[in-house]
């Protein structure tokens, strides 16, 4: 096996075509075709079967790739070592994060980070964090900023480690004067008064798409509440979805956390939901406990601990 062996499989494994696979690679489809070729003739098996779906990893072709993302992630993590012996002159950051942690974080972060490492390179891969789960199991980040839902009291869950940073509430967001606030009841000396989603049963929801955590949250919450919204419409932005909820389209279920983030949008009233359906979530660094982190890693996971009034935060994200 060499290198690009490796690389080759894993990435038409990955897009199921040798057509996506060679744009990918920067190659033609004939050299990636007859790449292919030679090393199941080396091997003396086929890696690939044809489907409607198209192309499919065979029982060898699945082992091949666990080896080949194996051994590219190990020499993945001997380049990140060598890079420390040059202390932080050289290297390079693959960091996972979701698009809105990303319009908080990075613009706080970043600017320290430079000035104490001005020649890492970054690389931020910006997705939901279901997606970044994968991204980190296959090793295209070297760990991630994203969410775990706050029912999941697993910190370890196979190669990923959860290491929570801070938790956030989610809020009910109607237009002004919904007739929600006429039931809103207020406790103790919570900022927002309190309400029952039964009550908005048949009220039309705006939520995200499925594989979004923050529409896992919020279904998770409709289950603790016993109930099903009537009528669903998806929007994988939040901003359109507040913006929705502003202009009488419907109500949605947002977290807090992004509410003050999500600029030039009409007034709206927030309310919050009864703590015993756990309307929360974690915003947490996720990393495979078999890989390895840099001292660049460390610098950037203590800034992040340092935003967050969390000093402690690298040395937990390191115990096993």
């Amino acid at each position: 096996m060499t290198g690009n062996e490796l690389l080759y499989v894993k990435t038409v494994a990955e897009e199921m075509s040798i057509s996506k696979a060679a744009k990918k690679l920067f190659i033609s489809q004939p050299s990636l075709s007859n790449a292919i070729m030679k090393i199941e003739n080396s091997l003396g098996v086929k890696l690939f079967t044809r489907t409607n779906r198209g192309l499919m990893l065979t029982y060898a072709g699945e082992r091949y790739c666990q080896v080949a993302s194996d051994i590219l992630r190990s020499y993945n993590d001997f380049e990140i070592e060598v890079g420390d012996i040059n202390n932080l002159k050289k290297g390079r950051l693959n960091i996972g994060i979701t698009t809105y942690i990303a319009s908080y974080l990075l613009p706080r972060i970043l600017p320290e980070f430079k000035k104490l490492a001005p020649n890492i390179e970054f690389n931020f891969t910006e997705k939901n964090s279901t997606e970044l789960e994968e991204e980190i199991k296959k090793g295209a980040v070297d760990f991630a900023v994203m969410h775990k839902s706050a029912m999941d009291d697993h910190d370890i869950k196979g190669n990923l480690k959860y290491t929570k940073i801070a938790k956030n509430r989610f809020l009910l967001v109607t237009r002004p004067d919904h007739e929600i606030k006429d039931k809103a009841v207020s406790i103790n000396d919570d900022d927002l008064p309190y309400v029952d989603l039964k009550d908005l049963e048949y009220e039309t929801f705006i939520l995200g798409n499925k594989e979004q955590r923050s529409r896992q949250i919020v279904d998770s919450i409709f289950h603790n509440a016993k109930m099903s919204p009537s009528s669903i419409m998806k929007t994988r932005s939040f901003t359109t979805a507040k913006e929705l909820a502003a202009r009488s389209i419907g109500v949605t279920i947002l977290p807090e956390f992004y509410l003050d983030l999500i600029a030039g949008i009409k007034e709206v009233d927030c309310y919050n939901i009864k703590e015993e359906y756990c309307p929360f979530w974690y915003i947490c660094i996720t990393t495979n406990i078999n890989g390895y982190l840099s001292r660049a890693s460390e610098l950037f996971i203590s800034l992040i601990g340092k935003e967050f009034d969390r000093d402690d935060l690298f040395d937990n994200v390191k115990s096993q």
